[in-house]
């Protein structure tokens, strides 16, 4: 994944006058966009000098914007085109470009400029692993014909098309297992940077001053019978996504944590941020994520029994851990589930959701073919709230529903037909010789998992961070499986 220069040994790497253009025209235009936003603008305008500045003399410049990309997860800039609807928090507020999809950007320049392009995009056509997901771009575009407010539906289908754009170039470029060791420890770090962010966040009880980043100016907060706790949130814009972005993180670096056996200190490491990812689950209070997040571990957890790579003495040992610790503070315990899950307001809200549920039912019953447009679920749910919603405003909060309900049976058939030729390949992945690729495999299939638990009660894969951690993951999965047919073909070293 690089573009290196003629340079001989011992020599210089020579700058191109081309290259040198494209970095002043990109940091000029950044700053010319960025001079206008204040401090995030100014924050931007740093980092995109920086990586100019790092092109002109790093060697393998493509895998470093791959790595800056990625490790951009942890803030996402946005540039609206057009207005705004403050109001929405289903999908795409607007037809916007993020800071993630400027990078994407660079990467697809170099990767043209590698002379591979055209090749490497001759080898996916007619694969369903990556057609599948075009077929479910195409299939939301019936609903556009009948959204009340097109910008939005526009905004969305935008996204999705940014997306699958990151999940084409993670497929075809992470090319060797040394691309996918450097992409595996970018995104442990965000996991751990979000850590401690959360962790301060909890410790003072503000948002660090993070307001300019999209954050609200207090963190947001879990109300109980008579009392409230902080959540949260990280450099996310709220504690639900945050989780979700971690979430699948931890996951990964649980199962690389069992798969590297022969380096102690990885496998260390691995635990470590794995249990770091928990802990910011804990701290931003997601219900749903940690539910996901319980399912996803124990299925890692039986994989890699019946696989032989976790020992039955492990098993023992942990289980008899859990109960002693049960034992010990049992009582601690579930009074502080009590208090979450058994109590009035708790209550409150499950019948907040049963009521968007049944709205979401509504429309689908009304609009079964291709739903009530794109992005389009607050725009018309104000006709279905007859009784007065307890989440007034809020779309449903249940990813399946909002997908049959915005596009209907066309769109719910494209969604299920992608998901599950990207699930095949995260499969395929997982049961390759125990190693990296197939750690990484295991952890999509987790991942997805993790997203098929935790959608069914929020809407997470709607915001962008949670959204491009799925679409990197599944690009690395489609990407293990390449990298070990290559393997496999490439003739061993004498």
């Amino acid at each position: 994944m690089s573009v290196r220069s003629a340079a001989g040994p011992g020599h210089a790497n020579p700058v191109s006058i081309p290259l040198i253009g494209i970095c002043v025209v990109l940091a000029g235009t950044v700053a010319l966009v960025a001079a206008q936003l204040g401090t995030l603008g100014l924050l931007a305008v740093g980092s995109f000098v920086g990586l100019a500045v790092a092109l002109l003399v790093v060697r393998e410049r493509e895998l470093l914007v791959t790595l800056v990309m990625i490790g951009s997860l942890q803030t996402v800039f946005h540039k609206s085109i057009g207005p705004i609807a403050s109001d929405v928090s289903s999908g795409a507020l607007s037809v916007y470009i993020t800071s993630i999809d400027v990078l994407l950007l660079i990467a697809y320049g170099f990767w043209i400029a590698s002379g591979e392009f055209s090749r490497d995009l001759a080898t996916i056509w007619g694969k369903p692993v990556f057609m599948l997901p075009l077929v479910a771009i195409a299939s939301t575009l019936p609903s556009t014909l009948v959204a009340p407010n097109l910008f939005l539906a526009a905004g969305e289908l935008v996204r999705m098309i940014w997306m699958y754009g990151l999940f084409v170039y993670v497929a075809l470029r992470v090319r060797t297992r040394r691309d996918l060791s450097f992409v595996v420890g970018v995104l442990l770090l965000v996991a751990v940077a979000q850590f401690a962010v959360s962790a301060l966040q909890w410790r003072t009880g503000s948002s660090l001053g993070l307001a300019f980043l999209g954050e609200a100016e207090t963190l947001g907060v879990r109300t109980l019978d008579g009392s409230e706790f902080a959540r949260p949130s990280g450099t996310v814009i709220h504690a639900d996504f945050l989780a979700a972005l971690v979430a699948p993180i931890a996951l990964l670096s649980f199962a690389v944590a069992v798969e590297i056996r022969r380096r102690p200190w990885i496998r260390t490491v691995c635990i470590a941020v794995a249990a770091i990812g928990a802990g910011t689950l804990v701290l931003a209070q997601a219900r749903a994520a940690m539910v996901g997040f319980g399912v996803g571990l124990v299925v890692l957890a039986v994989w890699y029994v019946l696989r032989g790579l976790i020992s039955t003495r492990l098993v023992v040992a942990a289980s008899g851990v859990l109960l002693l610790t049960a034992l010990l503070f049992g009582g601690e315990v579930g009074g502080r589930l009590l208090g979450n899950f058994g109590t009035d307001q708790f209550q409150r809200e499950v019948r907040s959701r049963i009521e968007l549920n049944e709205i979401a039912l509504e429309m689908i019953g009304d609009h079964a073919v291709i739903g009530v447009g794109l992005n389009n679920f607050e725009q018309v749910m104000e006709g279905y709230d007859r009784y007065g919603l307890i989440f007034a405003g809020h779309p449903v909060h249940n990813l399946y529903l909002l997908v049959t309900a915005e596009t209907g049976i066309v769109g719910a058939i494209g969604f299920a037909l992608s998901a599950g030729a990207i699930g095949i390949a995260a499969l395929r992945a997982a049961r390759l010789p125990s190693g990296l690729l197939s750690a990484t495999g295991a952890a999509v299939v987790a991942t997805f998992i993790f997203f098929g638990t935790e959608e069914l009660l929020t809407f997470s894969l709607r915001h962008d961070m949670p959204l491009a951690v799925f679409w990197l993951l599944a690009g690395l999965a489609v990407a293990c499986v390449r990298i070990d047919l290559h393997e496999r073909a490439s003739p061993a070293p004498v």
